[in-house]
C-alpha cells in the first residue's frame, strides 16, 4: 500500500511488516477489525481499538492519516444499510 496510497489519496502511507499493524491506519475506526482462522479451528482476533464501536453502531474517524474522504464515504455507505448507526464526522470537534 505505501506504493500506491499516496497518489490515490493524497497522503503517505507508512511501509508495514504485517497485516494486522494495516488495522492501525483504517479510515474509520469500527472497520480496523481483522479475524482469522488458525490451523486448529481457532480464531484470532486483532482489534487495535477494541469492539466497542461495533456494539455500539458508531462510525468514529480514525484520524491517524488525513483520510477524511474514506471516512466519508464508507459512513455514508454503511449508513445508508443501517440507518440506526451514528456517524461521527471527520470535523467534530473530538479531533
Amino acid at each position: 500500500m505505501h506504493l500506491w496510497f499516496a497518489e490515490r489519496f493524497g497522503c503517505a502511507y507508512p511501509q508495514l511488516a504485517t497485516a494486522d499493524e494495516s488495522l492501525r491506519y483504517y479510515a474509520s475506526i469500527v472497520h480496523a477489525v481483522g479475524i482469522r482462522l488458525e490451523h486448529d479451528g481457532s480464531f484470532d482476533v486483532a482489534a487495535p481499538f477494541g469492539l466497542g464501536d461495533m456494539f455500539a453502531m458508531v462510525i468514529r474517524p480514525n484520524r491517524t492519516l488525513p483520510n477524511a474522504a474514506s471516512h466519508t464515504s464508507k459512513a455514508e455507505r454503511a449508513k445508508a444499510t443501517w440507518p440506526e448507526v451514528v456517524v461521527e464526522s471527520w470535523d467534530e470537534s473530538t479531533a
